[in-house]
């Protein structure tokens, strides 16, 4: 009998781990797998110079194609995010594409960048600003060199070599995001 009712739990517990639907911002419900089906993702390709991975990600919803970058094995301390990699539009960044660069110290970012992936920089402990181009309508730069989006009210990641010992997140953000201080020791 108690092996039963201990099924019983478990299956209850799977039931409430994976839902079938998820609610939307105007409070309906949909299909989580239709969702999911709307963006495609290629293996992953390495550029012809060597120097980046990427995926394309084709929108179904939207019919368009891009790349998102998911690792870099290029050097050096200034990273200039590319426009495209072998003709294809760089649009968002990977989760944890430059884990651990201690060599980047600035980070440039196009104005097709407009999405990135859980905390692309990462253990990015030589990181002292980031330059948006003017272009960019999604990201910006602090006067503190740190990165938003969404006209200021995210703040998306304080370079972990500008921050001092106290950091005053600027007005008008309303979010941080999940990994916005990591490795930010001194603060």
């Amino acid at each position: 009998m108690k092996i039963k009712r201990l099924a019983a739990l478990l299956a209850s517990a799977v039931m409430l781990t994976f839902p079938a639907f998820s609610v939307s911002a105007d409070d309906t419900e949909t299909d989580v797998d239709e969702e999911e089906t709307q963006l495609e993702e290629s293996d992953p390709i390495t550029s012809e110079d060597g120097k980046w991975t990427y995926t394309i990600i084709t929108d179904k919803e939207n019919n368009d194609e891009y790349a998102s970058i998911q690792t870099y094995a290029g050097g050096g301390t200034e990273l200039d995010i590319p426009k495209d990699i072998d003709v294809n539009t760089v649009k968002s960044l990977g989760k944890y594409a430059f884990h651990e660069n201690t060599e980047i110290k600035t980070v440039k970012i196009p104005e097709t960048l407009n999405d990135f992936g859980n905390s692309p920089f990462f253990g990015c402990t030589s990181l002292e600003k980031f330059i948006v181009d003017s272009s960019n309508d999604v990201f910006s730069v602090t006067d503190k060199g740190a990165l938003t989006a969404d006209d200021g009210q995210l703040f998306v990641c304080c370079p972990p070599a500008s921050a001092g010992k106290e950091y005053t997140v600027p007005d008008g953000v309303v979010a941080l995001d999940a990994s916005a201080f990591a490795v930010c020791d001194n603060i």
